[in-house]
């Protein structure tokens, strides 16, 4: 019994002691004045060669209440070359004299003149390094990568900082795509799915102010490669096809006046079935509730429910030829398969997976697209 005691009394102090060895052969971490924290990265072609930027922040900058960055920034910008882009990545700690942390990158972004070559090989790095994050947003740039990340605004928010909400924000918004790392890829190196990402470019609102990197286009790629892009109606629509639209609004014009309608959920399905001729058929069936605002102001009339049938019908059509315009120009003129017909059709009938692909390939498949908007009353609002 006593012996017993005794080993109960001891563990604890053997186990004190394990950690405590344990800690001691651990080695320190690497202080934070000597990590290079990679906000964004940028990938270039430059002359058969692979230019990486990288936007970091400025380590001893954030730590100073005075900002001693001459430029008012707390960011810092690096470039390597080599012939791959792992090559050039291992150049940052030499050249740098600090240890590159990417865990925190927050966007991938590529050069056009890469963009428009195959991008499997650089991607492919990333997704196996372990350094780096797959599910950072990834973009194309209207022309060089290093010129967005270039672009900083000043002040304690980094411009990765703000080109990542910007594309977050204008995914739920309807007004671009914000595509992660590992999904793009999957895309892109998929037989029949259509990758695509967003395009962001510099703009400044006023002469004299700094340029920032905002979202424009759409790209997609085919075999590897940028292949079109598309503007905001098309991506739009897009969202729509895609089931990606959070949050946005949109003025449709009825019989009595013009309406703005304000999107509260949306839902996208898409069925493969077969013809009676034993062919493909697929359907696409977008469903949106919307809220139409009555406001509590003497100017302004009550709604109805015969203004509010009619702004239905209006937010109907306008949802409808949306639709057909974004499926016409990504799939009937550029074979763009973004609703993934390919892969629902071999999923639902494995046995004719073939068949219907080629028949998706022909763009002789029955594919219909249905749009239903609902409009919900929402009670009046004062304008105070």
């Amino acid at each position: 019994m006593m012996c017993k005691r005794i080993k109960n009394a001891l563990l604890p102090v053997v186990i004190l002691l394990i950690l405590c060895v344990q800690g001691c052969a651990c080695p320190q971490g690497t202080e934070l004045s000597k990590r290079l924290i990679v906000e964004a990265v940028g990938v270039d072609l430059d002359d058969g060669a692979y230019k990486v930027t990288l936007q970091a922040l400025d380590a001893h900058a954030a730590g100073q209440s005075d900002d001693p960055n001459e430029n008012g920034s707390r960011t810092r910008l690096c470039s390597f070359t080599g012939a791959t882009v792992g090559e050039a990545l291992a150049g940052a700690a030499a050249e740098t004299g600090l240890t590159p942390l990417y865990s925190q990158a927050r966007v991938l972004v590529l050069g056009r003149s890469l963009a428009e070559q195959d991008v499997s090989a650089p991607l492919d790095f990333f997704l196996r390094e372990y350094h780096t994050r797959s599910d950072i947003l990834i973009a194309v740039a209207d022309a060089s990568a290093a010129d967005i990340l270039a672009a900083d605004p000043g002040g304690s928010v980094p411009g990765a900082v703000l080109l990542e909400e910007a594309l977050l924000t204008g995914s739920e918004n309807g007004e671009c795509c914000a595509v992660k790392l590992f999904r793009f890829t999957g895309f892109l190196l998929s037989e029949t799915d259509t990758a695509y990402c967003p395009v962001v470019r510099l703009r400044s609102e006023d002469k004299g102010e700094r340029p920032t990197a905002a979202p424009g286009e759409t790209a997609f790629f085919q075999n590897g490669r940028l292949a079109f892009t598309a503007g905001p109606e098309i991506t739009r629509g897009l969202l729509f096809l895609t089931d990606a639209v959070k949050k946005t609004s949109f003025t449709v014009r009825g019989e009595d006046g013009a309406y703005t309608l304000r999107v509260a959920k949306t839902d996208t399905t898409v069925r493969a079935r077969k013809t009676d001729t034993d062919g493909a058929a697929f359907t696409v069936n977008v469903t949106a509730v919307c809220d139409i605002t009555e406001f509590a102001a003497s100017r302004f009339p009550d709604l109805g429910e015969t203004q509010a049938a009619r702004a239905q019908t209006a937010g109907t059509a306008y949802l409808q030829q949306l639709l057909n315009d974004a499926f016409g120009f990504l799939y009937g003129e550029h074979g763009a398969d973004v609703c993934r017909l390919a892969r629902r059709a071999a999923l639902r009938f494995p046995k004719k997976e073939a068949a219907f692909r080629e028949e998706l390939a022909r763009k002789t498949a029955d594919i219909r697209l249905n749009a239903v908007l609902t409009v919900r009353r929402t009670g009046k609002e004062n304008l105070s």
